[in-house]
């Protein structure tokens, strides 16, 4: 029989549930496949979701999320993270899971690799391939408590590298990464965006300030002389000998530049 599948989706295992079968051969089986919990809805919210329905609430909304629960987010965002991030910044999906597949569709282009750090929830490789990406896995281990190697991921990173998945707490290995694994991990991410910006815009010189605003975004609060140690790791990978740039170059005084001599 004429199967109507794409050929991307036939040879991938869906992952996502305990089979059923074996379900029923068992009374005492704990389903840790997905968060689906055991206990019925809170009667709370099941009050105030029917008296909204009574209210009129039953028609398409904004599409980027109601307008009370975006301005609920950007006020915890500030309460918890100390930054002020844009309106427009801010999508309100159905799922995380609805959520990470738009976000790699938007970003994604057919052929671009994204990074996922090994043991990962399972429909993270479906959404990279959705989007036209490769996965591209680094494994993590219990010995070294899912912590991701840093050399090892450093090696993944190509040119085509466009984004690293970044879970925790971990689904499903529960493990949630401490503050010098993130800082690790934003260090890396902050390089090559930096060599990015650089390579874009050969001969323009940069000034600390222009940086911090291009590639960190937002309302930066730390010391602006975190970009000269981005900058000193940047040397120490792409030039022969850090201290005599070829193509990370200083204008001092003023900032930075990068230029390949051609």
């Amino acid at each position: 029989m004429r199967s109507f599948v794409a050929k991307r989706f036939e040879t991938r295992p869906a992952g996502l549930s305990l089979d059923t079968e074996a379900l029923a051969r068992y009374a005492d089986v704990i389903d840790l496949s997905i968060g689906d919990t055991d206990f019925t809805t809170d009667k709370r919210i099941i009050d105030a979701a029917y008296a909204d329905a009574l209210n009129g609430y039953t028609h398409y909304g904004d599409p980027k999320g109601d307008p009370e629960l975006v301005d609920a987010v950007i006020q915890a965002w500030k309460e918890d993270f100390g930054q002020d991030i844009p309106r427009e910044e801010v999508l309100v999906t159905t799922s995380s899971s609805i959520g990470m597949a738009q976000a790699l569709l938007g970003i994604v282009n057919p052929g671009d690799e994204v990074i996922v750090l090994a043991p990962y929830f399972a429909s993270y490789a479906q959404q990279i391939e959705l989007a036209g990406g490769v996965v591209v896995e680094v494994p993590t281990y219990e010995e070294n408590a899912y912590r991701p190697d840093e050399q090892e991921l450093r090696r993944v990173i190509t040119s085509r590298t466009r984004a690293i998945i970044i879970n925790t707490p971990c689904n499903p290995t529960g493990a949630a990464y401490d503050r010098d694994t993130l800082e690790m991990l934003a260090g890396i991410a902050k390089e090559f965006d930096l060599l990015q910006v650089f390579v874009n815009n050969r001969g323009k010189v940069f000034s600390r300030e222009s940086l911090l605003e291009t590639v960190w975004k937002y309302d930066y609060t730390g010391d602006a002389r975190t970009v000269d140690v981005h900058i000193r790791r940047l040397r120490e990978k792409i030039e022969r000998n850090p201290a005599q740039p070829e193509f990370i170059f200083t204008k001092w005084g003023v900032g930075y530049y990068f230029t390949d001599k051609d």
